[in-house]
């Protein structure tokens, strides 16, 4: 019997039918684990090694070591695009695939989604207002306007470009920076692409949207945030990495900033991290992607890949090169 190791319960609960279809006929189990929150090394090494697939999420860490802890692994299958936490290389040498749910899962849809309506709430402070007016006050400040405003998005890649149709049709202006340019897609809509040091400068709003790698690790910074505009938002729902959270809390803190929307972190859940101390910070669960919809794509995706590696085929979506 052909055992799938899934690091989140998760996976079982909304996948049930796509398991019984896809992996009973052919001889496949799937053993849950009740799990909640990222798995760490240390962790996964003390699980039984007779697995042969990992339906792994998103910051659980499946580093060179942990490949060796399953000397019958035959693909690491992310629930989902990033796959920063595997050591693709490593798995590579050893024959492993490593898969994401890039095509057809719906998570530019989501995360965009999520992107607009966490920049909605910042610019019309829609939090703080709602619990002012049920704490019995009637405040009615001027709030910012996404009509005529800029937005930069940093990484015009699925998520990025929905992201940029969506803040068009709220009459935002959006200018891009990415190191591959889709000028095809830019000329279509209206979007110019920048250098990051100017679209930082010309942004009423900046959105992150680019993968992690070791190039861009820390690419907001100190002296990226001192080139934004006074009063400007930022809205991380990429990875938390990508952003210097002491330069970015000193920024938010001294009014630099007038707030940021974050759904992922540095390290997740961000425990003691002083960045939720702020009130000018809405703080969402790394849920960009969480709706039912995208959810059910991206299990069909797991289900497929793991089913198709464990059968000794190739599955779609595979990332280091297999």
């Amino acid at each position: 019997m052909k055992k799938i190791f899934a690091t989140s319960s998760e996976f079982g609960i909304h996948s049930q039918k796509l398991i019984d279809d896809f992996l009973g006929p052919l001889g496949i189990s799937l053993v849950r684990y009740e799990h909640r929150g990222p798995m760490s090394e240390e962790d996964l090494l003390k699980i039984s090694p007779e697995y042969e697939a990992i339906a792994a999420y998103s910051m659980d860490a499946i580093t060179e070591k942990v490949l060796d802890h399953f000397p019958k692994l035959k693909i690491v299958a992310r629930h989902g695009i990033g796959f920063d936490t595997v050591d693709i290389k490593a798995a590579a040498r050893r024959g492993i695939f490593v898969t994401n749910t890039h095509e057809g899962a719906f998570e530019e849809r989501a995360v965009s989604d999520l992107t607009m309506g966490l920049l909605l709430a910042l610019a019309r402070r829609i939090i703080d207002l709602s619990a002012s007016t049920k704490a019995g006050n009637w405040e009615r400040p001027l709030t910012a306007d996404l009509w005529g405003s800029t937005l930069g998005v940093i990484g015009l890649g699925r998520i990025g470009k929905m992201t940029a149709l969506k803040a068009k049709a709220f009459g935002m202006n959006v200018i891009a920076y990415d190191i591959f340019q889709d000028e095809e897609f830019a000329s279509a809509h209206e979007i110019t692409y920048v250098s990051l040091d100017e679209l930082l400068r010309r942004s009423d709003f900046v959105t992150l949207h680019c993968p992690l790698t070791e190039e861009n690790k820390g690419l907001i910074g100190e002296r990226e945030l001192s080139l934004m505009k006074p009063g400007a938002f930022l809205i991380n729902c990429a990875r938390g990495a990508l952003v210097d959270e002491n330069a970015l809390y000193e920024a938010l803190k001294s009014g630099k900033l007038g707030g940021a929307g974050l759904d992922v972190y540095s390290k997740e859940p961000p425990k003691s991290n002083k960045l939720l101390e702020l009130p000018n910070v809405i703080a969402m669960p790394h849920v960009g992607a969480y709706t039912h919809k995208t959810m059910n794509a991206m299990d069909m995706l797991v289900v497929k890949s793991c089913a198709d590696a464990l059968r000794g085929l190739r599955p779609a979506n595979v990332v280091n090169g297999l």
